[in-house]
């Protein structure tokens, strides 16, 4: 049924974006769904994000499409933590299929979603998610595989290299174990640094609508 709603929201927001001349996006994001229990399926003491900090909760991720001020949820997946998974007797018991008994983090949740959508045919221009799923190299190595556009939030603290470096083992001349981690030739800098650092003219960004990012259906 939601795929449904997917396909229907496809045509219909981007029939939207002709009238507004704005771009089509895919959200992703999560929430927590508080719980008291210990029985629906994948509720554990994890961060909520609704009150900001660890409680007992379920906690689903959920893509939307936006156009605008509309915005429609498309797809979803319930997040189950990896201890459920490795209790085999308790997923048993919340009657969890076989077949779901699987751990896939959040960010691998995402992927699927965004797969799944493209599959069915949906199409938008570019992806959005908040500092979680920016800061995950499992999500932007994934959406660079499958060559889509994206625009996620980042933390202001993470470390970036301005330049692309070379990692290496390097000899230790001082006393100890010698170090096998291997290190870059050059110095990461923060982001927040990085950005004091650029001029206004390196902030613009073209007025032009990309390529929409076309569904696998035909």
């Amino acid at each position: 049924m939601l795929l449904k709603v997917a396909r229907d929201t496809s045509q219909v927001v981007n029939a939207n974006k002709a009238s507004s001349g704005k771009p089509t996006g895919l959200i992703v994001d999560e929430s927590a769904h508080l719980k008291k229990g210990n029985k629906s399926v994948g509720v554990s003491k994890q961060y909520a994000g609704v009150v900001g900090m660890v409680e007992n909760s379920q906690v689903g991720i959920y893509a939307s499409m936006v156009n605008d001020n509309r915005a429609v949820m498309v797809n979803e997946r319930l997040f189950i933590p990896e201890k459920w998974v490795k209790d085999k007797p308790r997923c048993k018991q919340a009657s969890i299929p076989k077949e779901h008994i699987e751990f896939k983090t959040k960010l691998q949740l995402a992927l699927e979603m965004i797969d799944q959508l493209m599959d069915e045919g949906v199409e938008f221009d570019w992806i959005g998610g908040d500092g979680l799923y920016g800061h995950n190299r499992e999500l932007r190595n994934g959406l660079d595989q499958r060559e889509l556009f994206y625009v996620l939030d980042v933390h202001k603290d993470e470390k970036i290299f301005t330049e692309r470096p070379i990692f290496a083992v390097h000899e230790n001349n001082k006393r100890g174990r010698p170090s096998k981690k291997p290190k870059p030739n050059i110095s990461s800098i923060r982001l927040d640094q990085y950005a004091s650092q650029l001029n206004n003219e390196d902030w613009c960004v073209e007025k032009k609508i990309r390529k929409p990012i076309k569904g696998r259906k035909n």
